[in-house]
C-alpha cells in the first residue's frame, strides 16, 4: 500500500544515506522508483533519478513534484523537508499516493513528527491522513573488526541492559590493540587505537496504526508515542542497546553517542570571557 513514510536524523546523521537505503530495498524492475532531488547524490541502479529543473518548473520544486506524480509511480524520495511548505501540502494533499519518502532533518522521532505537522499547515487530521510510518536514526561508530573482543556479560548486565543472554551474544570492546606475540601488545593500524572502525546506524521506529493516527490527528503526541509503546515499540537508546547485543557498536559508544549535551556552567563562561 502507498502512503508517506518520514525518514528522519539529526544534521551529521546519515538522513541521504538512510533514504538512499529505504529506495534501494524496492525492486526497481517490478516497481516504477524515482527520486525527485535537487542535487542528486548517487543514481541507483534502475531508478529513475530526477534532477529538480528550475527552468522549466519555475514555479518551485512542488509543481516539478506533481508532474512525478501524475505519471502514477509506485515509489518516489523526495528533497529533505526543510522550510517547504508548498510541498509537504502537496504530499498530504495527494489523494492516493504512492510510497513516498519523506526525508526531514530533526533531532527525534517526535521533533520529525512536529515538524512535519507544522509544514503541513496545522491541519493536523490531514496531514497524517496518509502517513504509514516514521522512522528516526542516529549514527553509532563500529568496533573494530581487527582489535574487538568479545564481553562475557553476566547476568546482572544482560538483565541491566534488557537483553537475554542470547541477544547479548555479540557484545564487544574495541581495544585499540591487538597482539603481535605472546604478551605483546602494540596500536591497532586499522583503527589507529581508537577501537572504532566505520559507523552504522540505528533506527527507531514507529508504525502508524489507526489508533495512533487518531492522536496524531488531535495533536497529542504524547498520547500516540504512548500507544507506539503499548504496541511493541523501542526507544532509540533500546535499539542501540540491541545493535551493541549483535556486535554492530558497543556499550561505551552508546554512552558517548546518547550522553546528553553539555552546557558551558557559569564558571566556564565567566573563565573565556
Amino acid at each position: 500500500d502507498g502512503g508517506l513514510v518520514l525518514l528522519s536524523a539529526p544534521p551529521l546523521q546519515g538522513l541521504s544515506t538512510l533514504s538512499y537505503g529505504f529506495l534501494g530495498r524496492h525492486d526497481a524492475y517490478l516497481q516504477n522508483v524515482r527520486a525527485l532531488e535537487s542535487q542528486p547524490l548517487i543514481t541507483l541502479d534502475g531508478v529513475d533519478t530526477i534532477a529538480y529543473d528550475a527552468e522549466e518548473y519555475p514555479e518551485g520544486y512542488a509543481r516539478h513534484l506533481t508532474a512525478v506524480l501524475r505519471r502514477d509511480p509506485d515509489v518516489v524520495l523526495v528533497d529533505p523537508m526543510e522550510e517547504d511548505k508548498e510541498t509537504v501540502r502537496t504530499l498530504v494533499e495527494t489523494a492516493e499516493p504512492p510510497v513516498i519518502y519523506v526525508p526531514l532533518r530533526a533531532a527525534s522521532l517526535g521533533a520529525s513528527l512536529q515538524k512535519f505537522m507544522t509544514l503541513a499547515g496545522g491541519d493536523a487530521k490531514a496531514a497524517v491522513k496518509n502517513l504509514k510510518y516514521v522512522v528516526h536514526q542516529r549514527l553509532v561508530r563500529r568496533p573494530c573488526p581487527d582489535c574487538s573482543a568479545s564481553i562475557n556479560a553476566n547476568a546482572a548486565l544482560l538483565q541491566k541492559l534488557g537483553l537475554s543472554e542470547e541477544e547479548g551474544a555479540g557484545l564487544v570492546k574495541g581495544l585499540g590493540q591487538v597482539e603481535v606475540k605472546p604478551g605483546r601488545f602494540e596500536t591497532c593500524e586499522r583503527c589507529q587505537g581508537s577501537g572504532f572502525s566505520g559507523v552504522t546506524g540505528v533506527l527507531e521506529v514507529l508504525k502508524v496504526t489507526d489508533e495512533i493516527r487518531g492522536h496524531l490527528a488531535k495533536s497529542d503526541l504524547k498520547a500516540a508515542l504512548v500507544a507506539a509503546r503499548r504496541d511493541g515499540k523501542i526507544s532509540l537508546q533500546e535499539a542501540a542497546v540491541q545493535a551493541a547485543g549483535e556486535g554492530r557498536t558497543t556499550l561505551e559508544e552508546i554512552s558517548r553517542a546518547f550522553a546528553p549535551a553539555r552546557k558551558a556552567t557559569a564558571a566556564g563562561q565567566e573563565a573565556s570571557a
